[in-house]
């Protein structure tokens, strides 16, 4: 939206008891002059080329709000949820509407509402923020993906991996030949840790001392490995 445009060329006088709409077209760009018994109550601007739209209001200030808003309804005119005595609010020149009808033209569906104009402009807008809103997942999900894969695989042996990395090397369960587990686990009564089979919630002798160990964890995947 080129707004420094729309903010350099001032908006047009009007005399209308009551809501008025008076169109400008500056430079391609589709501005919807909206009065409220003479006074300015916004300008709502909609680029159809770069499927844009935004409200300048008379403070100088701009919002990225459907064009509903400038006429006081806070709901999508497409889906007829707005009061009709808000009708009387969608007022402009037959010459106006005619212009704004051949740029936002009925569609051949039916299911929203395309009573008026400013209805049509709605569901266009709508259209257009669905739009930007699933390109901006496109590219995000499109980042993950790269950011993932300059990722390293992980090793073949996960497990291993796993315990050795995140758990250490008193924690880290082996396999033998034949697919057996095989833990390493510390002993608080003893000088020095053991190695050998384990036995779900057994415990093992330290092998340089008599005395007995902590009972070895619960192991929650069968001795096969499978």
């Amino acid at each position: 939206m080129r707004r420094k445009l729309v903010e350099q060329t001032p908006p047009p006088k009007c005399r209308k008891k009551g809501w008025w709409t008076i169109v400008q077209d500056i430079e391609g760009i589709t501005v919807l002059n909206i009065f409220s018994d003479g006074a300015l109550k916004t300008r709502h601007c909609i680029d159809i080329t770069h499927k844009d739209y935004a409200t300048l209001h008379p403070s100088g200030e701009w919002s990225r709000r459907k064009i509903e808003w400038s006429y006081d309804i806070e709901t999508q005119w497409m889906y007829n949820y707005c009061d009709s005595r808000n009708f009387k609010n969608f007022r402009a020149s037959s010459a106006d509407v005619a212009f704004l009808r051949e740029r936002f033209p009925k569609r051949s569906h039916s299911y929203y509402d395309d009573s008026t104009v400013f209805a049509v402009i709605s569901k266009t807008e709508y259209e257009w923020a669905a739009g930007r809103r699933e390109n901006t997942e496109i590219r995000r999900c499109a980042k993950v993906q790269e950011t993932m894969s300059r990722i390293p695989p992980l090793p073949e042996d996960v497990e291993k991996w796993f315990y050795d990395a995140v758990l250490g090397e008193d924690f880290a369960i082996r396999t033998d030949a034949a697919g057996g587990y095989i833990w390493r686990l510390f002993y608080t009564s003893g000088a020095a840790d053991a190695e050998g089979r384990g036995q779900f919630g057994g415990s093992g002798g330290c092998p340089k001392s008599e005395s007995r160990g902590a009972p070895l964890g619960t192991v929650t995947r069968a001795s096969s490995g499978r």
